[in-house]
């Protein structure tokens, strides 16, 4: 994987800004919306993070890439829906909660299948003896 100084830096940026965010999130508003975005935004900071240190060379990284992407989305669409459940009235729609909550968990865990499937091998170790 090829990035340039600018894309590495900007990776970084992302990392700092994002745990800023998370951070503040989780301090600073203590109702579940602000918790939900505290996650999201912490799971993005892991991402970038393993992002950069994937381009860096590290193997173990490499392949916690995919992972950390499925995780990273499921949390931004969880804090979409969190926000989006005043207006879809989802505390009194529970047949349309669970529903929504089936759908998106069938994605997730295809997602993660996947993600495991296509994921590169770990380098191969020789014996040694």
């Amino acid at each position: 994987m090829v990035l340039t100084d600018v894309g590495l830096i900007s990776h970084i940026i992302a990392v700092v800004s994002f745990l800023a965010l998370a951070i503040v999130a989780s301090f600073r508003q203590r109702r579940r919306i602000g918790y939900v975005l505290a996650l999201a935004s912490g799971l993005t900071a892991l991402w970038a993070l393993v992002f950069v240190l994937a381009v860096r060379g590290d193997v173990l990284a490499l392949r916690a890439l995919t992972l950390a992407e499925t995780l990273r989305t499921t949390a931004w669409i969880g804090f979409l829906i969190a926000l989006l459940r005043p207006s879809w009235q989802l505390d009194e729609r529970t047949r349309l909660s669970f529903i929504l909550a089936g759908g998106v968990g069938f994605i997730v865990a295809l997602q993660l299948v996947l993600d495991d499937l296509v994921s590169p091998a770990p380098p191969m170790v020789p014996n040694a003896r």
